[in-house]
């Protein structure tokens, strides 16, 4: 089973990452076929297996040889990996409960891809996998559907957002991450959303504080889906009880936000 939950995740994310890429052009990624961005030639099917095909091709492309991005070999092996963790996690449950983890992890991989390249979050995305949510929700007898969570994410993240901007007169964070945050925390109870709300900006702060550091110099835009990510999945291994929870949470949030305020002053 891990072996295949790889395979599903490196074919998903291969097409989520054409997805975004072709969102970012405004070309069409449903009839358009795959090719090469500087000689246009159409690629074939060996040319496409995730994961193996930028291996044997050794990152060129096959016709002119120009060299091809890492980033397709990267976001498949990561995928595969977090369908993997997924798979972990559900443990032999319910088929539906398989099916929901990777959609949400489908859902975590695609925001996070066009957070990074264009700080972009697309509503329509966020409301199509949610319908999908319910739909699976309502196949396992409404188990696994948390739409108090959803309503407390947004008071978590749209408190801080609004705060931010009174204090700073700027965004601290993109209103994509809020909605984000809002639709994944519908497969989460109360206390995993709140915890990975906060747990997020420690880990976004750890790594920012540190780039400020080597960088010297003040990142102006921060693609933060990305560091809500490795906060759902750090939640979803280690479980809510390995954080001590409301203790360690706030207490991390508060010392990371000090450190930042210093750092920035």
């Amino acid at each position: 089973m891990w072996f295949i939950s790889f395979i599903v995740g490196s074919c998903v994310g291969s097409f989520l990452n054409v997805v975004a890429l072709r969102l970012q052009k405004e070309e069409d990624f449903i009839r358009g076929h795959s090719h090469c961005t500087k000689c246009l030639h159409e690629l074939s099917w060996k040319d496409l297996v995730p994961v193996l095909s930028w291996i044997w091709l050794r990152g060129e492309c096959r016709y002119c040889g120009r060299k091809i991005s890492p980033r397709y070999w990267i976001v498949e092996v990561v995928s595969g990996c977090m369908f993997m963790l997924t798979t972990g996690i559900w443990n032999g449950g319910e088929w539906t409960g398989l099916l929901d983890l990777w959609l949400l992890m489908s859902l975590a991989i695609f925001c996070s891809l066009t957070d990074l390249q264009e700080q972009v979050i697309y509503p329509k995305g966020l409301a199509i996998v949610v319908l999908l949510h319910i739909v699976i929700g309502l196949l396992s007898l409404l188990e696994n559907l948390y739409f108090l969570s959803t309503l407390v994410a947004l008071g978590l993240y749209g408190g801080i957002y609004i705060v931010g901007y009174l204090l700073w007169k700027e965004e601290v964070f993109g209103l994509g991450d809020c909605y984000y945050l809002a639709t994944v925390a519908m497969w989460y109870p109360i206390k995993e959303i709140v915890l990975i709300g906060l747990l997020s900006f420690v880990i976004g702060g750890g790594i920012l504080g540190l780039l400020l550091i080597i960088k010297k110099e003040r990142i102006e835009r921060v693609a933060f889906v990305p560091f809500i990510v490795i906060a759902q999945l750090l939640v979803m291994i280690l479980g809510v009880e390995w954080f001590g929870w409301w203790r360690w949470s706030i207490w991390l949030y508060w010392k990371n936000y000090f450190l930042w305020f210093i750092i920035e002053q």
